[in-house]
């Protein structure tokens, strides 16, 4: 969500005229509405609700106060009754945009696609950022057509900036059927630019493609950089997962690169023992198998199937220093001191 920036700590300030307004009400409830915001300021978010909920009893018509109510129980956690809360507070106050901008967040928090549109829709109306926001759902959603009718409605009401031409050239690209050279420029860009998101998308649409041959799929995964590994490590796993071919080696290689920088050790040392069986000659399965090892403290074992792995590296790879690398940390846990200085030598040796 890219408009949702708002303070919520802030909201009796000066700003109070854009927030849900205080019916007037007697004093006690006043206190017991502005001690709930103290509590909910420290943290204390239970305190918060029962006080809120007091003042519910003595004021049962009062936006303001649903409104901070649905606030504390989403932070709680309790997405339900946050709702509940929330929709009394729109009830109350339609229309309002700060009680919209909490719905819209407590439906992201549940994932509740649909009532995220609703709320975005109604949003809309009220600001072109929140309908780039609705622009941006519909493309998630695979709603081109959608999508596209919404940033011309748009551009045709505002003038257009860098992000909203970026959205139309990814729309067309998703939208017109494109060679593979095409796809390759297209991630190329997204990549090389570091939008990350963006290459997702394009990712995600290009092997959820039916029609989007082997050969295609295969050219995106070669060109999945280690910045993007590094950025975006769990969303590009959940893709690998979800579309690539399980068995292929690139698939195999890029899943447990991942599992390792996620800490993931046992699956990236299940993931390359299982490489190994299907691409016995591979060395970079081998190296990434015995980093998983030495990570779990099994360093004879590194040591094995490290050494193993040595033999079909091509003197000169770059490969060939992460093997002695590792090789020395796995010696040096095993307190062999001759197969360190003899690693360490080899590595000296390549620089």
């Amino acid at each position: 969500m890219t408009f949702f920036v708002l303070v919520v700590g802030c909201l009796f300030t000066s700003s109070l005229w854009a927030q849900p307004n205080f019916e007037k009400s007697t004093p006690s409830v006043e206190a017991i509405f502005f001690d709930a915001i103290k509590e909910r300021t420290l943290g204390n978010f239970e305190r918060a609700v029962s006080l809120l909920n007091e003042a519910v009893v003595l004021k049962p018509s009062d936006a303001a106060i649903y409104f901070e109510l649905g606030k504390n129980l989403r932070l709680l956690k309790q997405y339900d009754l946050a709702e509940m809360a929330l929709l009394e507070s729109d009830k109350y106050r339609p229309d309002d945009e700060w009680i919209l901008n909490a719905l819209y967040a407590l439906y992201e928090d549940m994932a509740a696609d649909d009532k995220v549109l609703q709320v975005l829709k109604r949003l809309a109306s009220m600001h072109p950022d929140y309908q780039e926001d609705l622009v941006s759902f519909y493309i998630e959603q695979g709603r081109f057509t959608d999508a596209l009718m919404e940033l011309n409605d748009l551009e045709s009401q505002y003038k257009t900036t860098p992000s909203r031409q970026e959205k139309r050239a990814l729309l067309l690209s998703l939208m017109t059927p494109k060679a593979q050279k095409d796809y390759k420029e297209d991630l190329e860009l997204l990549i090389t630019s570091k939008k990350w998101d963006l290459a997702l998308l394009e990712i995600q649409n290009q092997w959820a493609d039916k029609d989007a041959s082997s050969q295609i799929k295969s050219e995106v995964l070669k060109m999945i950089t280690t910045d993007f590994i590094e950025t975006k490590p769990n969303e590009l796993l959940e893709l690998l997962i979800q579309y690539a071919p399980s068995n292929d080696l690139l698939t195999l290689t890029l899943k447990t690169d991942i599992y390792l920088r996620l800490s993931q050790n046992e699956d990236a040392l299940r993931l390359s023992d299982e490489g190994l069986m299907y691409y016995p000659a591979q060395p970079r399965l081998y190296l990434l198998n015995g980093i998983a090892l030495n990570r779990l403290s099994r360093w004879q074992e590194a040591a094995a199937i490290l050494e193993t792995g040595l033999a079909f590296v091509i003197s000169g790879q770059d490969l060939e220093g992460s093997f002695y690398d590792e090789l020395i940390l796995a010696y040096s846990a095993l307190n062999q001191d001759e197969m360190v200085d003899l690693y360490s030598s080899k590595k000296k040796d390549l620089e």
